[in-house]
């Protein structure tokens, strides 16, 4: 992995090597994608903390919602999994 790309397969040596945001960059956080599961993001803040984040859309609306830190949250993006399926069940009920 190159330190380019923005979009790529979560694995902890990949995440792990990341780089803080620069410093002189516009926005506090940078922003990296996983290829395998959408929304999930991770934000690399500019102390180099970072974070899982999952984007969604209600009603056409964008929301997210952290997920917790890397690498306390060890494998996060598939503990994602389960918890998306899990809203996406309870939110069809509700719509339904």
């Amino acid at each position: 992995m190159t330190t380019h790309q923005t979009r790529f397969k979560f694995t902890q040596a990949n995440l792990k090597a990341l780089p803080a945001n620069d410093s002189n960059a516009r926005s506090t956080d940078k922003e990296y994608s996983d290829k395998e599961i959408s929304n999930l993001t991770l934000l690399v803040g500019k102390s180099g903390q970072k974070r899982y984040l999952l984007r969604y859309s209600i009603h056409s609306k964008k929301r997210s919602i952290t997920i917790g830190k890397f690498p306390e949250i060890d494998n996060g993006f598939r503990f994602v999994l389960e918890l998306v399926e899990e809203a996406s069940n309870g939110l069809l009920a509700k719509i339904q």
